[in-house]
């Protein structure tokens, strides 16, 4: 969406877009950790996705030291496409996670 039109209105319906999915991701994840995952385990699962999303907040740096070389309409669609990649690969290698399930409590 950053990308392609570069308006005004097209950065303002983006972010508002990528703010309310992350908030209902954010949301979603915690209820689900609640609901399944055990109380011994629940503090550190938690802490585990904050220690995630701040890691992913530490790695705009050097997107943005990347992007000041490379146009973000050639960047974006990069990043995206490695991540889904890497996404299949984990799926693939891992088959356990397609049927794991977990313990109510």
């Amino acid at each position: 969406v950053f990308s392609l039109p570069q308006t005004l209105t097209a950065v303002f319906l983006g972010s508002f877009g990528f703010g309310a999915s992350q908030s209902s991701t954010l949301i979603a994840n915690a209820s689900l950790v609640q609901e399944r995952v055990p109380n011994e385990t629940r503090g550190r699962l938690m802490s585990i996705v904050q220690l995630s999303r701040g890691t992913a907040m530490l790695l705009t740096l050097p997107i943005a030291i990347i992007a000041e070389f490379i146009p973000l309409s050639t960047l974006v669609p990069v990043i995206a496409f490695s991540t889904l990649a890497i996404i299949v690969i984990i799926g693939l290698t891992h088959p356990r996670l397609w049927t794991a399930e977990s313990k109510r409590v």
